[in-house]
């Protein structure tokens, strides 16, 4: 992809600065800013405080003053009423300015940190809390997610919409090849809007609190279907009682101060009758703002994101599908602009004087049941598609701000021509890892053959050949949700990903880890034989059957890559086992690439580096005997003293 860098902030050399300069150039723009917004903040505080207490004096000074001193006070108290007013309105203003300028320079200063892959320096987002299902194995085979992973990388979206999002578009099998191209356009067209990207990463940045289950709980609530007609008779009721309540209690007050006899009784009547009434409201509506009681934060973020996404102007088809489907120009930001009103009247029961004084007078609660079971029915139904929509639009965003961070990425071409299984599946160069510092990480070019074809990886311990395994299956599964790769070009066709790279045991369960390898083995080869011809599975294995002896984990695992060759899934194996692919069935459709060690000596003793470059070819040797000596540790004793050939190995000092 083209970078998105500006030329005209190139440094005196002429060579352009870097997105993470970029990004600390930024930072400390708004960290000025932001102290000048905090000062201005503070200034309009004080003489907030000083109008106030300047009214209070002026007024206390007007009572006893008589003439034309009392006319300068009581007007100096409410020219100073007036000005506290104004103050008030123009502080909120400069602290809404505040806040927004700390969430964008967090967000710059969390841009650096993932374009310089500084983990610490970033949250791990609890996007798998939101999804509410377990994920695909890939998810922790292929660092997904977890700390150090892709979703840290993307991290710029609401945990509630966009994660789950990103999650479904990164893990499930993929769309038709339209959809992706679809996908590529808008991401690659929002790549090089930096302050749009900016401004989407800090608005969603306020919406990190919100517990996980909040969104689908308020959807939950909106889609329930209309009230029976108990439940409609009951709001048709409350709909009068709060009118009448309301009419009656104003009524009693206005006679009241106009001094009609008997009517101080009536307005207590009134205050007493409402008060009862809005007790018994007040239990309809705790059931009511239960599943809405946590959603003002998120609906605050998702409104904004939902205004500004309907205002973007972009070409892309998939970026005007979404502003279709959030109703161009209204529809959902309108909607949710009123329920946002009617959750901001809720939050009066956290003032509890204010809120009874409410309800004895208007009975406030009524109205706002009333209005509530409203807007759900005129607007609950359209509430999943409205944040279906919301969901892609940060996804899309996300994407492009990994475009955008990465600059020397690829979107990598999407070949679909299903009718010819011998295709490649993938032909790659200066593949990449996605996760690893672009100063350290080695490309390596990559192809995978056609149906029933077999990559072997061998070579020594730590040399990189499960790192580019996981390059492989990062790279597809992010070409295939419609983002970059980390590959200078690469081409693909659309293919179900599978990964048996993390197993683990489960002791409770009484499960060993050889046993959890071959239930993972299972669901592989489960999933090869649903035949998909347009979308074969890629199997991504890693030192497959570890968890049992030498001979049989041979057998077992030549036993599987038959069966999945005869299915014509495709296929990635790291190993030491050097003849692993020597089968007939296997062989001809067999590629083998390899990564070797080098070795010196110094001072401290033998010492072993790696290129992580890829070979064509099968390894020649192993490196175990090497790394103890490398870590301090003797190799076997030949010699022992007891004339037994048993290794000894003893620590060095």
């Amino acid at each position: 992809m083209a970078s998105v860098t500006d030329p005209s902030v190139a440094d005196p050399s002429g060579v352009p600065p870097s997105p993470a300069e970029r990004y600390d150039a930024r930072a400390a723009e708004l960290l000025g800013e932001l102290r000048r917004a905090r000062g201005a903040a503070g200034r309009l505080s004080a003489l907030r405080l000083l109008t106030f207490a300047g009214s209070v004096a002026a007024l206390a000074t007007a009572r006893p003053a008589t003439g034309p001193a009392r006319t300068v006070a009581a007007a100096i108290g409410v020219a100073l009423a007036a000005a506290f007013v104004v103050l008030v309105r123009a502080h909120r203003r400069a602290r809404s300015h505040e806040r927004e300028g700390e969430r964008r320079y967090a967000a710059c200063v969390r841009g650096a940190a993932r374009v310089r892959r500084e983990w610490a320096a970033l949250p791990v987002p609890a996007w798998r809390a939101s999804v509410g299902t377990p994920l695909p194995p890939a998810a922790e085979d292929l660092g997904i997610v977890g700390h150090g992973s892709l979703a840290q990388l993307l991290d710029v979206v609401t945990p509630a919409a966009g994660g789950p999002r990103l999650l479904q578009w990164l893990l499930a099998d993929p769309p038709p090849a339209a959809a992706i191209r679809a996908r590529q356009s808008a991401v690659a067209e929002l790549a090089g809007r930096e302050d749009f990207l900016e401004w989407c990463a800090a608005t969603a940045d306020a919406a990190r609190v919100v517990a996980p289950h909040t969104l689908e709980r308020f959807v939950r609530w909106a889609e329930e279907p209309p009230a029976a007609h108990d439940g409609a008779v009951q709001i048709g009721v409350m709909r009068f009682a709060a009118w009448a309540g309301a009419a009656l209690a104003v009524v009693a007050a206005v006679a009241s101060v106009a001094g009609v006899p008997s009517a101080g009784g009536a307005l207590g009547a009134v205050l007493a009758l409402n008060t009862a009434v809005a007790y018994a409201v007040r239990r309809r509506l705790r059931p009511v703002l239960a599943p809405v009681a946590d959603l003002p934060v998120l609906l605050g973020s998702v409104l904004v994101l939902m205004a500004r996404y309907d205002a973007e102007t972009v070409a892309a088809p998939a970026w005007r599908d979404v502003q279709d489907r959030l109703g161009r120009g209204g529809g959902g930001v309108a909607a949710f602009g009123r329920l946002a009103r009617l959750l901001a009247w809720a939050e009066v029961r956290y003032s509890p004087m204010l809120h009874y004084a409410l309800d004895a007078f208007l009975l406030w609660d009524a109205h706002l049941v009333v209005r509530l079971e409203r807007w759900r029915r005129t607007s609950g139904a359209a509430v999943r598609g409205w944040l279906d929509a919301v969901g892609d639009a940060e996804a899309l965003t996300a994407l492009a701000t990994l475009a955008h961070d990465n600059p020397a990425w690829v979107f990598p071409t999407l070949d679909d021509d299903s009718s010819n299984v011998a295709a490649p599946t993938l032909v790659a160069d200066d593949l990449g890892h996605p996760l690893l510092r672009p100063a350290t990480r080695v490309g390596n070019p990559v192809r995978l053959g056609g149906a029933g074809s077999l990559l072997v990886i061998s070579g020594s311990n730590m040399a990189g050949k499960t790192t580019l395994l996981r390059a492989i299956g990062l790279d597809v599964l992010l070409a295939q949700a419609g983002g970059p790769a980390c590959a200078r070009a690469m081409r693909w066709r659309r293919v179900r990903v599978r990964t048996s790279v993390r197993v683990q045991d489960a002791l409770s369960e009484g499960v060993s880890l050889f046993l959890a390898e071959l239930r993972r083995l299972r669901e592989i080869v489960d999933a090869a034989g649903e035949h998909a011809a347009d979308a074969p599975v890629l199997y991504l294995l890693d030192e497959v059957l570890h968890g049992t002896n030498s001979r049989d984990r041979q057998s077992a695992t030549r036993a599987v890559l038959a069966r999945l060759h005869a299915s014509g899934a495709i296929g990635v194996v790291t190993t030491h086992d050097l003849d692993l692919a020597d089968v007939p069935a296997l062989a001809p459709d067999t590629e083998h690439l390899h990564f070797r060690e080098q070795y010196t000596t110094d001072a401290a003793g033998p010492r072993m580096t790696f290129d992580f470059r890829a070979r064509p070819g099968r390894a020649t040797g192993a490196n175990a005997l090497a790394l103890l000596a490398a870590l301090g540790l003797d190799a076997p004793d030949a010699n022992a003293p007891d004339g037994s050939s048993a290794a000894r190995i003893t620590l060095r000092e």
